[in-house]
């Protein structure tokens, strides 16, 4: 559960950043490398 919180709360943040294009490649790769932990667990 820890981690579909934590994954909501992160897509908000990147809501606030999607201006900036850095910090959507770092988005994209960090909703991956999460979407892999919740298929893992």
């Amino acid at each position: 559960m820890k981690k579909i919180i934590f994954l909501i709360s992160f897509l908000g943040l990147s809501l606030h950043a999607q201006n900036n294009v850095t910090s959507k490649n770092i988005f994209n790769f960090n909703y991956q490398v999460a979407e892999e932990n919740v298929i893992k667990t």
